[in-house]
């Protein structure tokens, strides 16, 4: 029999900006830019999403940042899970950066990256 194992961590504003200092332009194409904003615990991206002609901003809470970080870590989703939870945010690769970053902003990976796994 398997039983679920919750795990509660305080995570530091700061690493929420090192999570966004791993997206990158190869890794994710779909971005334009970050700009995080302290005070209203909140990241704006501007990104290209598949199928439109235009750049749009959205603004993302660290709260649903992480919640797209933990969805991702329960399904198994990352390859670098135990270094980012474990460690630091900033510790993991830009590939998991970007399945982040797409679930917070689309509810799903919806865009392939340039690398693999």
């Amino acid at each position: 029999m398997n039983y679920p194992l919750t795990l509660t961590k305080q995570i530091p504003d700061a690493q929420i900006i090192d999570l966004c200092d791993l997206l990158d332009g190869r890794t994710s194409p779909w971005l334009v830019a970050t700009e995080t904003d302290l005070e209203q615990a909140q990241v704006t991206i501007a990104h290209e999403p598949q199928l439109a002609n235009a750049t749009v901003t959205t603004a993302l809470t660290f709260t649903s940042i992480l919640a797209a970080l933990a969805a991702l870590h329960d399904e198994g989703e990352l390859c670098c899970a135990a270094v980012m939870v474990d460690d630091h945010l900033g510790a993991g690769c830009a590939i998991d950066a970007d399945l982040v970053f797409q679930r917070a902003l689309f509810g799903a990976s919806v865009i392939g990256n340039q690398e693999e796994k």
